[in-house]
């Protein structure tokens, strides 16, 4: 609609029947705005207005008129209320009063929505009602930090050594881009394969280019298909990210690797023969030269024209550089087009909801390898404002930050964008150079905030290490990139004054070793998948160049100009590297040949990374540098309630929740039937093929996560209405003992009942109560798996379980197989064995699952062992389709709403049939390596005999309840529910550890799900420390050996601040109880001690 308006002039529309109740409450209005020429300091007026007796205004706001191009508008009626309690029944547009010149103005899509949400304040409509967003939504923060001023510049001469340092970065960036030395003939063959992989995305783009119709007329008037916001329910255009992601991002990518000079230079020279040659070889190096388009190539041969003799190598030149030239204006009309659209410095299209991700990564990468062109434009200026908006760049300008860390999304998806966005500022006058050495410094400091661990449920890292999104730890998605991303900006930094910080590399290090350990290699649990389920997700194979980032020096200038080689390797985090980069392994294999943009939020593999990792490679090659073995020792992160033992190349993790730690995350198509993957889940990984037997979308039951204690209930009845539980007991988490051994071990422990689970209404579910306590203890390769109190109310028919492993046939023509008290059974072949087979009496079985992990269970029958080999039908994890395989499982039933019930059961990891049968005799006849000391409500305690040595014991202790008495060497504990484990060296010397993992946040309300989470409890939570006093059976001394904290040995003058011998008399050098102080972050403290 075209508005000729003069000045002052209205402009009304009637609601017929008025607008009222729910359609007042959450609707509102949805327009686009055309604008011809920006109006400084004029704006419409909107108001809506009741006139049923007098003319009263019930909402009212205005739109600012000071942009030109395409500008959405969206805003609800009670972001703008006036006067409460009024239907609308008559809308009011005024224009401005004005003498200036006049234009026309041109709305489109106005619609009066019955639901607004998600709007977003921006320069044409800033905040109406001051509430409308807290701090909290990282999503409506754009208007807020666009007007934050930047800090006052106290010098007056701008720095050259800092400028420099800056055209060095920028250098950097652009090689891990593509090597700049490189022509696209000379790429090493992984970035050749990237290159090549691109290059069927850039035919596409093109494709896509032409379908958008772009049409600039002779006034300057740009038409093409209407863009709008990713949330936008419009239908008949395209989204912001499609276009930059699938057309811009590609198109930029190729314009900037085709139109150096060494690649025309190249490229003229190596097809110069095929275009002299015959018809099949002209085509060839047409395409070679002009990609598949055919559009493309036909602005490529015209400007080659025809000749009756040979071309010449100039004259290929020549036509080359007509053709890049036909790109790079393709290009920059897109980009106009994009801005006349409406991306555009203080445009908040609509909704600027999740919009970085679908549009940042493209819009910023193109942008930045397009700088030079855009300043020959004359707009640079007007993009790095773009940019700035966008990126919220005055969030760096905090003085102090409002809260340690910042997003897994924004530090993947604008924190590399804001240095692209600080090193395109110009530098045309000293004001300009002062302004860009400013913002630089301030990014670094947002780089060293962004990348604190923070103590409550915000920010990207943990105090354990652990990477947070959505309150908390996300393994298999956005905290991998976050790090990586961190890793990177680390290594462009390196070298010059704009570093990062001793403290900031430690975070990223602390981070990046967090993720190897968790991972057996390069999948995670799927007990920390969030809401991406899967054993077999191999997210470090796409994620492993941070290890090379995060431990190179970045090259510095030569004297030429060009970039040298890389500087200086740490070791340390080379070797990490080197394990990773395991070109036999197919994912990573997968990954380096892959130079497609496949995801909207980030790009980072890019060609000239293939080119960094290959250069640190042979550095660290020439340095003798190895790759390291994998990881041996045991972790606890009661940030996850998670623990991870490591020997040899697997690991086992165990995982549950709590009252401050979140069990799953769903949405309406992911994860769908995720429910129990936080009940003690046990995952034995023996490798990374062995986590293809534990397929989730291939006939899995969901009921039965290996280590879980579950209902067996249908799938449908599973689904719940909300999702990121929290349930009220304290207790789930581990501790870590480091003793004397070789390696570090640990324990677990966790206190279940159920939550508050959102079934819809009227499902039996409802009804239902469960509960139980579990401990595990890890003794080198075996793992000593206990429960008790498992108790369920109103579930029937449906059985409570613990199941023992569940894996799948994925070979038929190759069937695996498992061990049933040492008889094989082929998972080809069905077959039940229920409790009876065990026998009636207390006679113990032995399994063996397809990966040769070997499960003592005593008291099989009673404890109602259950194997079964056969086929499994379900659904995917979408719950889009059904889905069957075979698997074999085991598991333990524990009936129908059982009462107090309990289990026990060993694992021994990867290893012989012969060692879990000598383990079952030795139990049977007496000769006990492990003893369980106690089972029930109130503890567990098991003792372990010449471990971790011969003539050495360890004892493990989960406390529920304080006022028990137990047997062994620890006799009683002052507070619960926590975890203790000894090691009795010999009769004079042990180690005690004390572990409490209740985070205990100081937070004054039960949370019983995470979208409960406020700003306060999100960002400043702290976690209160606690004292424990460990009452043990025999006097110790005073003087401890050495101390530490989650790992760390404190200094001698530290160590009485954490632990303390309380002397049982006055002047006594000894005493039995023993104070652990200010326990807190779910860490472990330990101390060695002697009799």
């Amino acid at each position: 609609m075209k508005w000729t308006w003069a000045s002052g002039d209205t402009m009304t529309h009637t609601f017929s029947p008025a607008i009222s109740g729910n359609e007042l409450k959450k609707g509102g209005i949805q327009l686009w705005l055309y604008n011809t020429d920006p109006r400084a300091g004029e704006s419409l007026a909107v108001s809506f207005q009741n006139t049923a007796s007098t003319t009263v205004t019930v909402s009212q706001f205005n739109i600012k008129l000071n942009f030109k191009g395409w500008r959405a508008v969206w805003v609800s009626y009670q972001e703008a209320i006036v006067t409460k309690n009024k239907d609308i029944n008559v809308m009011k547009i005024t224009a401005p009063t004005t003498q200036a010149t006049i234009h026309p103005l041109y709305f489109d899509l106005l619609r009066f929505a019955s639901e607004v949400r998600r709007q977003s304040r921006d320069k044409v409509v800033p905040p109406i009602d001051p509430n409308l967003y807290s701090n909290n939504n990282f999503w409506q923060q754009t208007y807020r930090w666009s007007q934050v001023s930047p800090p006052i510049i106290s010098v007056t001469t701008p720095s050259q050594e800092k400028l420099d340092n800056m055209t060095l970065i920028e250098k950097r960036l652009e090689n891990w881009f593509v090597n700049q030395s490189q022509s696209s003939l000379q790429f090493p063959t992984n970035a050749q394969r990237r290159w090549m992989s691109l290059q069927m995305q850039v035919d596409r783009a093109y494709t896509q280019y032409e379908q958008l119709n772009i049409v600039k007329s002779s006034e300057g008037v740009i038409t093409g298909v209407p863009l709008y916001a990713d949330k936008s329910t419009v239908t008949g255009g395209k989204k912001f990210g499609e276009v930059v992601v699938k057309v811009l991002l590609p198109l930029a990518l190729d314009y900037h690797v085709r139109s150096r000079d060494v690649d025309v230079n190249a490229l003229a020279a190596d097809q110069l023969s095929n275009l002299n040659g015959t018809m099949d070889q002209k085509n060839v190096a047409i395409k070679k030269i002009a990609g598949g388009n055919q559009n493309i190539q036909a602005i490529f041969t015209t400007a080659l024209g025809t000749t009756q003799t040979s071309y010449t190598l100039a004259e290929v030149k020549v036509a080359i550089g007509t053709l890049n030239t036909k790109r790079k204006e393709r290009l920059l009309l897109l980009l106009e087009y994009i801005e006349d659209q409406g991306w555009n410095d203080g445009s908040g299209i609509g909704t600027l909801d999740h919009e970085m991700n679908n549009s940042g990564a493209g819009f910023m990468n193109a942008v930045f390898l397009l700088r030079n062109e855009i300043t020959a434009a004359g707009k640079i200026d007007d993009y790095v404002a773009t940019m700035k908006w966008y990126n919220e760049f005055g969030e760096v300008y905090q003085d102090p930050f409002e809260y340690a860390g910042t997003t897994a999304d924004r530090m993947r998806t604008i924190a590399l964008a804001m240095l692209f966005t600080v090193l395109m500022m110009p530098t045309t006058t000293d004001a300009k150079k002062l302004d860009k050495i400013r913002d630089m410094e301030e990014l670094v400091l947002w780089y060293a905030n962004a990348l604190s661990p923070n103590e409550g449920l915000a920010g990207v890292l943990k105090p354990d290490y652990l990477g947070f999104h959505h309150n908390s730890y996300y393994a298999s998605a956005y905290t991998p990139h976050a790090i990586h991303c961190g890793a990177l900006i680390e290594f462009l930094l390196s070298g010059t004054p704009f570093k990062l910080s001793e403290d900031t590399s430690k975070h990223i290090k602390k981070g990046l070793e967090t993720m190897r350990i968790v991972a057996v290699k390069y999948s995670t649990p799927n007990s920390v998948c969030g809401r991406f389920p899967g054993f077999y997700r191999a997210i470090l194979a796409k994620n492993f160049p941070a290890y090379a980032y995060a431990g190179a020096t970045a090259p510095s200038l030569n004297a030429d100009g060009s970039l040298g080689e890389i500087a200086a390797l740490d070791s340390d985090k080379i070797k990490m590297f080197l394990r990773l980069n395991d070109a036999g392994n197919e994912d990573v294999s997968d990954y380096l040949e892959d130079g497609t943009i496949f995801t909207s939020i980030y790009y980072l593999n890019t060609i000239g990374s293939i080119n960094i990792m290959e250069e640190i490679s042979s550095k660290a090659a020439s340095m003798s540098v190895a790759a390291e073995s994998s990881p041996q020792g045991f972790w606890t992160k009661n940030y996850a309630s998670l623990v991870i033992a490591r020997r040899e190349n697997w690991a086992v993790t165990m995982k549950g929740f709590n009252k401050y730690v979140w069990d799953f995350e769903a949405s309406n198509n992911q994860n769908v039937y995720g429910l129990y993957q936080s009940h003690g889940a046990l995952l034995v990984a023996n490798s990374e093929a062995s986590l293809k037997t534990l397929d989730i979308d291939n006939g899995w039951d969901w009921t039965r996560h290996p280590g879980t204690t579950t209902i067996k209930m249908d799938l449908e009845q599973m689904v719940s209405q909300q999702r990121r539980y929290f349930q009220p007991r304290e207790l789930a988490g581990g501790l870590t003992l480091i003793g004397g051994g070789d390696y570090a071990t640990g324990g677990f422990g966790m206190d279940f009942s159920q939550p508050s689970y959102k079934f819809p209404a009227g499902s039996f579910q409802l009804d239902i109560t469960f509960g139980f306590k579990k401990s595990v203890f890890f003794a080198d390769f075996a793992v000593i798996c206990l429960g008790s109190g498992i108790t369920t109310t109103m579930s029937s028919p449906n059985i409570t379980q613990t199941t023992l492993f569940q894996t799948k046939l994925l070979n038929a023509s190759n069937p695996s197989s498992i061990l049933i008290n040492e008889t094989s059974h082929s998972l080809n072949t069905d077959s039940t064995k229920a409790p009876s087979f065990f026998g009636t009496g207390n006679h113990a079985a032995t399994l063996m699952d397809v990966n040769g992990n070997t499960y003592y269970i005593p008291d099989a029958h009673n404890q109602g062992l259950n194997v079964k080999i056969g086929l499994q039908n379900s659904r995917n994890q979408r719950g889009s389709r059904a889905t069957s395989a075979r698997y074999a499982t085991a598991w333990l039933n524990h009936g129908v709403n059982p009462t107090d019930k309990g289990y026990e059961y060993t694992i021994l990891v990867n290893r012989p049939s012969e060692e879990v049968r000598t383990l079952a005799e030795n139990q049977a006849s007496g000769s006990y390596w492990y003893q369980v000391l106690q089972r029930d409500n109130r503890a567990h305690v098991v003792k372990i005999n010449n471990c971790p040595r011969q003539g050495e014991t360890q004892y493990g202790y989960v406390f529920f309840d304080r006022s028990v008495r137990t047997s062994g060497p620890v006799r009683r504990v002052t507070k619960d529910p926590c975890i203790v484990m000894v090691e009795e060296v010999d009769t004079q010397n042990l180690y005690i550890a004390v572990s409490y993992p209740n985070l205990n946040f100081n937070i004054s309300r039960t949370l019983d799900w995470g979208s409960q989470v406020n700003g306060q409890e999100r960002f400043y939570s702290v976690s209160t420390p606690v004292d424990i006093e460990v009452r043990v059976i025999s006097a110790v001394n005073i003087a401890t050996g050495d101390v530490r904290v989650n790992g760390e040995v404190v200094p001698d003058t530290d160590k009485t601040n954490h632990v303390m011998v309380r002397p049982k008399s006055s002047g006594a050098t000894t005493g039995r109880a023993i104070v652990f102080k200010q326990l807190s972050k779910g860490f472990t403290t330990e101390v060695k001690l002697t009799r």
